[in-house]
């Protein structure tokens, strides 16, 4: 066939197997197919708890025999509206160790950093259960857009004492060094363990700053290979 046929009956070939693009308007079969453009984040369906922000009088998280937990399977969150009653951290400060007199042999601390501590307020949000190995997602909204405030994820033993600092794929601190009126992350957890969720602003250094926040905990499935699945946005985001 000479050369010039031959592209004609090509092209031909091309325009013909995409004239119906995108597939998704013309597959009548499959009924959950959706726009590229789509945020994906918005498909989640989440079943939101109120929660209430977690005392914590002596800025530690709360900890003891009857210490509370949220028992969260895939498709639950629990939604916390709070205030900081002041920002800031300082790396001359030394994070003091966190213990209870009715769990003795057990010591943590809220962060893994060696050196510097939070000068103001700390809210631990809630400890979680996750009822399955999923993807546990955090995501805070607050009302300062230039506030830097760390969402942290702490895995803790059954007195809810912090046994260790949850990292990232890269090694880092999971939730550490954010800021901005909005962000989170999304990590996989194990059903086995217990987690509590510390947040806190690290700048600026103001004892009399006062930050409202919403802070959303969910627990949705991973994605096939293990890895983080899709994260939901909060209902005020929606």
């Amino acid at each position: 066939m000479p050369k010039g046929i031959s592209t004609l009956v090509l092209v031909a070939i091309t325009l013909c197997g995409c004239g119906e693009w995108p597939r998704y308007k013309h597959v009548s079969e499959q009924t959950d197919l959706q726009p590229g453009d789509v945020d994906r984040t918005t498909l989640l369906t989440i079943e939101w708890a109120e929660g209430q922000e977690t005392p914590d009088a002596e800025n530690d998280i709360p900890t003891g025999e009857d210490v509370r937990s949220e028992s969260l399977s895939q498709g639950a969150g629990v939604l916390v509206e709070g205030t900081l009653d002041g920002t800031g951290w300082l790396n001359s400060l030394v994070a003091e160790d966190i213990l209870s007199a009715s769990c003795a042999g057990t010591i943590g601390k809220r962060t893994a950093q060696t050196e510097g501590d939070y000068t103001a307020d700390v809210d631990f949000i809630v400890i979680v259960d996750p009822e399955d190995d999923a993807t546990l997602c955090g995501r805070a909204l607050v009302d300062q857009e230039t506030l830097g405030w760390d969402l942290a994820l702490l895995e803790v033993d059954a007195c809810g004492i912090p046994v260790a600092t949850v990292t990232d794929d890269g090694g880092l601190e999971l939730g550490i060094d954010l800021g901005g009126a909005r962000g989170g992350w999304g990590i996989p957890v194990a059903s086995n363990k217990s987690y509590a969720v510390l947040f806190a602003g690290y700048d600026p250094n103001d004892p009399a700053n006062q930050v409202g926040y919403t802070v959303g905990i969910s627990l949705v499935g991973s994605a096939p290979n293990g890895s983080a699945g899709v994260c939901p946005l909060l209902p005020e985001e929606l």
